[in-house]
């Protein structure tokens, strides 16, 4: 496998971008799938684990607390950045702030932070300087970490609003997936009949439709930011 190392007389692969084994440690106590079963140690798979190629129950508090690519010397770095992918080096740039500046550094390359609200118009500011990073593997690969973040930051806002809205529609209607109509139809019997919920009532619509209005500028600026995002992405490799 290019760019791992094979431990235990090929018993396991380790990558060294995701810093881990590509094989489940079947000495997991906490099945397959579960808790470390793939191992990470710490960048260090022969003196971090037991002649199996295992990780040693203590060293998981101990990776816990610390990043080691944040701790690795120059020339390791290098080393590890020189036998993967340009894609793979960015993938492991954008893991932490700090990473992200060693790696770039390493390779004479721009960094962005994935992380800045402003890295979109970074990008955009790169790219109307700098012409050549169109052409660069890495910056282009950065860019899309971009993209995908800020895609999953409009995801995750939308779908909170959409949460409290429902929750808004169904306590006020008293039916779990109630639609605005069945509520606004319990707020006009409660205005027929005076009722005493009248006014929690109202109260619940008037935030349902603030809440409404966050949704519709939500999605207007997500789809703002999905075309930046669609015509960067065309400025890259041109013709």
């Amino acid at each position: 496998m290019t760019g791992h190392y094979l431990l235990g007389n090929g018993y396991r692969a380790f990558n060294p971008v995701l810093m881990r084994f590509n094989s489940p440690d079947t000495l997991s106590p906490f099945g397959r799938g579960g808790l470390n079963a793939y191992a990470y140690c710490q960048g260090d798979p022969v003196n971090r684990s037991d002649p199996d190629e295992h990780i040693p129950v203590a060293a998981l508090a101990s990776a816990a607390r610390r990043f080691v690519f944040e701790e690795l010397p120059e020339n390791a770095l290098k080393n590890i950045l020189g036998r993967v992918s340009l894609g793979d080096a960015a993938a492991l740039s954008a893991t932490t702030p700090q990473t992200g500046r060693m790696v770039s550094k390493t390779l004479d390359k721009v960094w962005v932070d994935i992380n800045d609200p402003s890295a979109l118009s970074t990008i955009e500011g790169h790219l109307s300087t700098t012409r050549a990073l169109r052409h660069d593997a890495f910056y282009s690969a950065q860019f899309e970490h971009v993209a995908t973040s800020i895609e999953k930051g409009f995801s995750r806002e939308i779908n909170s609003v959409d949460r409290q809205t429902q929750a808004i529609l169904d306590h006020v209607a008293g039916v779990s997936g109630s639609s605005e109509l069945q509520a606004t139809r319990a707020l006009e019997r409660a205005q027929r009949y005076q009722s005493e919920s009248l006014t929690r009532i109202t109260e619940h619509m008037e935030t349902h439709r603030k809440l409404h209005k966050d949704w519709n500028a939500l999605i207007n600026r997500e789809a703002d930011t999905r075309r930046r995002i669609a015509y960067i992405r065309s400025t890259f490799n041109p013709r």
